[in-house]
């Protein structure tokens, strides 16, 4: 097998290929000719344990560092759609109660307790208009 028919090999023969040459590939020649997710993490695991112990340690933190920021995003990210729903909350509870609907600035200056404790404040009222 070369390098121009292992594209198209079977996944056993595409491995066995990858294991023989990993040495000799460069990222950009893996990335060509194992475009698969799999074949880019084996040869960061590869380049990974052929480091010096200072290599090792720079490659552990950009990882975690990877990590992190994934996570601080995801958080990010969860906390702008809850935050979302509690001003869709407001907005509709400021209509059913006939007050003015506030602006992207009057909401930006509430933090997520502030947000909740208003929405349950005006749900409220509105149970006790209709009792």
């Amino acid at each position: 097998m070369t390098a121009e028919t292992v594209y198209d090999a079977k996944p056993a023969e595409r491995w066995a290929y990858f294991l023989r040459n990993a040495d000799k590939l460069t990222p950009a020649e893996v990335c060509r000719l194992f475009p698969d997710q799999e074949f880019s993490e084996a040869a960061g695991v590869l380049e990974m344990i052929s480091q010096t112990p200072e290599q090792l340690l720079a490659y552990n933190a950009r990882l975690k560092f990877q990590r992190d920021e994934a996570a601080r995003m995801e958080q990010a990210t969860l906390e702008g759609e809850a935050r979302g729903v509690e001003i869709g909350r407001i907005s509709l509870l400021q209509e059913l109660l006939g007050k003015p609907v506030w602006t992207a600035e009057e909401f930006a200056a509430c933090n997520a307790a502030q947000l909740n404790a208003m929405a349950d404040q005006m749900q409220q009222q509105l149970r006790a208009r209709h009792s």
